[in-house]
C-alpha cells in the first residue's frame, strides 16, 4: 500500500518562467531537495511533436520483473528442478531460457498449463496450442504453435513424466540461478515493442488491456513481492547520438531552441553544467524504451548527479525517491531486507533490487511518489535514491546534469567510488578545478560550494608530495585519463609508475608492456618507481591563492561585523 507516501511537489511554470531553465530550477530547488524530486508540467504551448519513428531499432533486454526483489521464489524453485533434470539426467548444456518471438518462455507456467490441459497428446489432438500460447503471453508470431511444441519437447516433456517423488529427489543445490535479472536480447523496433506491450496488457487485463493506474501499481507490486508469477518485460536504452533525440532539432523553434530541450542543456550559459564532459549514458541524453512493468531498482545516479527525464509519449511512469538526507537510513533498511543482494554496497545498480517503498515509509524513512504522464518532466535531487516502473509502453529521454547544489556532494562521491574501487565516470577534480578557474564569471554560491572540496584535494596533494621520496620526472603534459590500480581513482594531479630496482621503464614502454600506475596516496610505501606530476606545485599554489583572494573580501567584511556584534553584546 503506497497510499501513505508523500506526493512529490508539482510545478506548473508560466510561459515566461519556462524560458529560463536555470532561474526556474533555482526557484524550486528547496522543494526538490526536501522531496528528492519534483514534477514539472510545461505550459500548454510547449508540446513537442513525436519525431521518433516506429521503425527505430534498439538493443532489447529482457528484464525478469518477478525477481527484482526476491531472486528465488516459487517459480524459481520449480525452474531449478527443471534445470537440474536437464543438466544431470540428460547432459543438457543450459545456456539461456528459450524465447519465442520477443518473449522468454515461462517454463514453470508452461509445465503447469500442459498438465492442466491434459498433457501433450491431448493438447495436440484438441488443437490447444493457441490457448497455451495466449496463456503464456506469447504474441502471434510465425509458426507459434510449432515453436511451442518444439520448446515443450526439448525442455519439459521428460520432466513432466517424472513423479512428484522423483522431482523432489532432484539435486538442485548445485544448480546456479544467477542474480542477474536482465538478459540481453536481439534488436527490436519501436513498432514491435508497441505490439508486445499491447499483447501483454490484454493478457494481463482482458479483454482490452485497459486498467487504472492504481490497479496497475497494485499488480506490479504483487508480482514483485510474491515472486510467484513469471513476468518478463522487454526494454532498451540508446544514446541520442546514435538514435536521435525525441525533441525536434529545427522546428518549431520555441521547442528546438528551448532550455528544456534536453539536447541543449549542456550548452546553456549559466551554472556549472557546461563544465561536465561528454559522457556516454551520463551527460549525453539517452532514450529509454519501456514496456508494461519495465522497472529500475533503487539506485543513485552516477556521482550523485541530479537527473531530468521527459516522457515523450504513451503511458505514464511511476517514480519513487528518497532525498539525500535519508540515504543512510534507506541503505541500512535495504541491508536488513535484502542483505545478499545489497552486500553493503552504497552504489546500487539499477537492476540490483526493488523493495516496495511502503516498507521504507513504515520505518520512518521519507519516500515520495510521482506519476509522470506523457509530456511531463521529472527532476531528481543530487544523491537522491531513485526507482521507477512503467505502466505500459513509453519512451523517456533522460540526462544527468550539474547544479551548484551538486558541488557539495562531489567529495562524498569521489570517496565512495574510491572505497568501492569503481572507475569514475567523471574526472571530478578536473571539473572542480575548471569551475574555480572561471571564478570571475561564477556566482558566489557556486564558488563557495566548490571551494571546500578543491581546497582539501589540493592541500592533501601538496602534503603527500612532501612525503614522496621517489625520483620525479618533469611535468607531463598528458590529457589522457589514467586510473590508480589500487583504488581506481583518476590520477589527475600526479601519478607513480612503480618498478623494481634495475627495471628500465622506457624499454618496457617500447615493448608495449602495460605499466601499473598508482595515485600518490597508494604509492607512499614504494621503495622504487617514478613520480610524474601532471600539475606543478606552482600551479596548485596559484590556484589556492586565487581562490582565497576571491573569498577573502567577503570574510574580511563578515569578521569585523561579528566582532562588533560581540562587543555590543
Amino acid at each position: 500500500d503506497n497510499s501513505a507516501l508523500d506526493s512529490a511537489p508539482v510545478f506548473r511554470p508560466t510561459g515566461e518562467e519556462f524560458k529560463n531553465f536555470h532561474a526556474y530550477l533555482e526557484k524550486i530547488t528547496p522543494q526538490i531537495l526536501t522531496a528528492g524530486m519534483c514534477k514539472v508540467i510545461p505550459p500548454l504551448a510547449w508540446k513537442p511533436m513525436q519525431v521518433l519513428q516506429d521503425d527505430l531499432r534498439f538493443h532489447m533486454r529482457q528484464q525478469e520483473v518477478h525477481r527484482i526483489c526476491h531472486r528465488s521464489g516459487p517459480s524459481s524453485a520449480v525452474l531449478r528442478q527443471i534445470k537440474a533434470h536437464l543438466i544431470y539426467d540428460h547432459g543438457f548444456e543450459w545456456k539461456a531460457p528459450p524465447q519465442i518471438g520477443s518473449v522468454i518462455v515461462d517454463l514453470t507456467r508452461f509445465s503447469w498449463l500442459m498438465k492442466k490441459n491434459g498433457g501433450l497428446q491431448i493438447v495436440i489432438d484438441k488443437h490447444k496450442w493457441s490457448k497455451i500460447g495466449d496463456a503464456l503471453g506469447i504474441p502471434q508470431v510465425a509458426e507459434r504453435n510449432v515453436q511451442l511444441e518444439d520448446v515443450y519437447c526439448k525442455y519439459l516433456l521428460s520432466y513432466d513424466l517424472l513423479t512428484d517423488e522423483q522431482k523432489e529427489k532432484l539435486k538442485t543445490d548445485d544448480v546456479e540461478v544467477s542474480n542477474e535479472i536482465v538478459d540481453h536480447g536481439k534488436k527490436m523496433t519501436l513498432q514491435a515493442l508497441r505490439r508486445h506491450d499491447a499483447h501483454a496488457r490484454k493478457t494481463k487485463f482482458p479483454p482490452d488491456g485497459v486498467a487504472s493506474a492504481t490497479s496497475l501499481e497494485l499488480e506490479f507490486w504483487n508480482i514483485v513481492c510474491s515472486a510467484e508469477e513469471h513476468v518478463v518485460s522487454p526494454r532498451g536504452t540508446e544514446s541520442t547520438i546514435t538514435h536521435g533525440s525525441g525533441f525536434p532539432a529545427y522546428e518549431p523553434r520555441h521547442i528546438a531552441q528551448s532550455d528544456w530541450n534536453l539536447t541543449n542543456l549542456r550548452n546553456l550559459p549559466d551554472g556549472v553544467m557546461g563544465f561536465l564532459p561528454d559522457v556516454h549514458f551520463v551527460t549525453q541524453p539517452r532514450l529509454e524504451f519501456c514496456s508494461l512493468f519495465s522497472a529500475s531498482g533503487w539506485h543513485v545516479e552516477p556521482h550523485f548527479l541530479p537527473l531530468i527525464s521527459y516522457n515523450h509519449f504513451n503511458h505514464p511512469r511511476i517514480w519513487y525517491t528518497s532525498p539525500a538526507s535519508e540515504s543512510r537510513k534507506l541503505l541500512s533498511a535495504l541491508h536488513d531486507i535484502v542483505p545478499r543482494l545489497v552486500n553493503g554496497n552504497d552504489i546500487l545498480d539499477t537492476n540490483c533490487v526493488l523493495v516496495p517503498p511502503a516498507e521504507f515509509s513504515g520505518s520512518g524513512i521519507k519516500v515520495c511518489r510521482a506519476v509522470q504522464k506523457p509530456g511531463e518532466f521529472i527532476i531528481t535531487a543530487p544523491k537522491a535514491y531513485i526507482s521507477h516502473f512503467s505502466l505500459g509502453l513509453n519512451v523517456n529521454e533522460s540526462v544527468n546534469f550539474a547544479t551548484e547544489e551538486w558541488l557539495r556532494y562531489t567529495s562524498d562521491s569521489l570517496t565512495l567510488y574510491q572505497n568501492w574501487k569503481l572507475k569514475p565516470a567523471l574526472n571530478i577534480p578536473q571539473i572542480i578545478m575548471d569551475v574555480i578557474k572561471r571564478h570571475d564569471t561564477l556566482n558566489e554560491k557556486s564558488l563557495r560550494a566548490a571551494e571546500p572540496f578543491l581546497t582539501a584535494i589540493l592541500k592533501t596533494e601538496l602534503e603527500i608530495r612532501k612525503k614522496i621520496t621517489l625520483p620525479t620526472a618533469s611535468i607531463v603534459q598528458d590529457s589522457g585519463v589514467v586510473y590508480c590500480e589500487t583504488c581506481q581513482t583518476i590520477c589527475h594531479l600526479s601519478l607513480v609508475r612503480p618498478c623494481k630496482p634495475g627495471d628500465k621503464m622506457k624499454e618496457k614502454a617500447k615493448k608495449g608492456k602495460k605499466q601499473a600506475v598508482l595515485c600518490l596516496k597508494h604509492a607512499t610505501h614504494l621503495a622504487s618507481g617514478m613520480v610524474e606530476f601532471r600539475v606543478s606545485d606552482a600551479v596548485i599554489k596559484r590556484l589556492l591563492t586565487s581562490l582565497e583572494k576571491r573569498l577573502h573580501p567577503i570574510q574580511s567584511i563578515v569578521h569585523p561585523v561579528q566582532s562588533l556584534a560581540r562587543s555590543v553584546c
